[in-house]
C-alpha cells in the first residue's frame, strides 16, 4: 500500500492496514531516469552539485552524489547524455515533468 507522507503521519488507515502495522518507507527516486545505471537521485543530485560546485568541478560533485561514482565517470556521463545533443533521444527516458515533479516533492 502506498501512502503519503502526510497521511502516514496522521495515522491515517486503510482497509485492512493498521497504523500498528509493519512498514517501509521506499525511495521514490532509486530508479534509473536516463540511463540504467544511474538513478534519478543521482541526475537531481548532479544538477544540484553543478549548480552549487560549477562545472567542472568533478572531485566535490562525486562526493556531493555520494554513490561509486568517479569522478571521471560523473564527467563522462554529463558530457555524453547532457551535452552531446546527438544523444537527445536518450533523455529524458522517463520525461523531464516526472524529475521535476518529484524534485517539487522531496523539497516540499
Amino acid at each position: 500500500m502506498d501512502i503519503c507522507v502526510n497521511c502516514f503521519s496522521d495515522g491515517v488507515q486503510s482497509g485492512e492496514h493498521k497504523i500498528t502495522d509493519d512498514y517501509n518507507i521506499i525511495n521514490k527516486l532509486n530508479y534509473p531516469l536516463i540511463t540504467e545505471d544511474w538513478s534519478c537521485e543521482e541526475e537531481l543530485l548532479l544538477f544540484e552539485g553543478l549548480e552549487r560546485f560549477g562545472f567542472g568541478n568533478w572531485a566535490d560533485l562525486s562526493d556531493h552524489i555520494g554513490s561509486d561514482k568517479t569522478k571521471d565517470e560523473i564527467e563522462k556521463h554529463y558530457e555524453q547524455y547532457h551535452l552531446d545533443q546527438q544523444n537527445k533521444q536518450f533523455y529524458p527516458k522517463y520525461g523531464i515533468k516526472v524529475l521535476v515533479q518529484k524534485k517539487k516533492l522531496k523539497i516540499h
